[in-house]
């Protein structure tokens, strides 16, 4: 039985599983559907002050600590996003919609650039472009509303593959441990998490022109 205020997101799940279905196997919507809803959730945390974020990055050639610390201190949370894409704005070019997604994680601090790692989402990403299905599926998390005033830390923790009850069968305990272990409450939900984000391998060479942190980018 699916417990009290959590039929919107159960529907939510099998709505993107049903456009999965006969691409992945069942067993891995989950390593779909989670980075897509850590990295809905950053964009929807980060949205009010990604402007003043953008307007200190354009002053910087490079990112060290000294300006990654100014750049949270705009962002007002413990990571940032120097890309000036979000996910509406990814949808407005569905011909460029892979690489500019790959683009847009690049462009995350290194502390949640982390945390999608984590995930090996990479491969799923090329996956889903390969069979025609990233818009469909991006645009589905683009409407997903996921502000802070509308979704608290709380309610982050009780998504449907976080509680046993609601968890479809093929979102596994393990994957929901991975969940939580990725800093998605800490690192999305949380704007004071100091929790650091799991190591993860460099990130690969990105040619626009936004800047980038000479430690985590080649």
């Amino acid at each position: 039985m699916t417990p009290i205020g959590f039929e919107d997101k159960v529907a939510f799940v099998w709505k993107v599983a049903d456009k999965l279905r006969g691409t992945f196997k069942q067993h891995e919507y989950g390593s779909v559907m989670l980075p897509l809803l850590v990295l809905r959730r950053m964009d929807a945390v980060l949205a009010p002050t990604k402007q003043a974020v953008l307007g200190a990055a354009a002053g910087m050639a490079s990112i060290g600590e000294g300006q990654a610390a100014l750049l949270k201190k705009k962002a007002g949370h413990r990571f940032y996003n120097t890309s000036p894409l979000t996910f509406p704005t990814l949808l407005s070019d569905d011909k460029a919609l892979a690489d500019n997604l790959r683009s847009y994680i690049r462009k995350l601090s290194p502390e949640a650039y982390g945390v999608m790692e984590a995930y090996d989402f990479d491969p799923k990403l090329e996956h889903l472009d390969r069979a025609g299905l990233l818009y469909a599926v991006l645009a589905d998390f683009a409407d997903l509303d996921l502000r802070p005033s509308v979704v608290s830390n709380e309610r982050c923790e009780g998504w449907p593959w976080t509680t046993t009850a609601a968890r479809p069968r093929w979102c596994s305990s393990r994957r929901s441990r991975n969940f939580s272990s990725t800093g998605m409450t800490r690192t999305a939900c949380s704007s004071t998490s100091s929790s650091p984000a799991p190591t993860s391998k460099p990130r690969s060479s990105d040619t626009s022109p936004a800047p980038t942190t000479s430690s985590a980018r080649k």
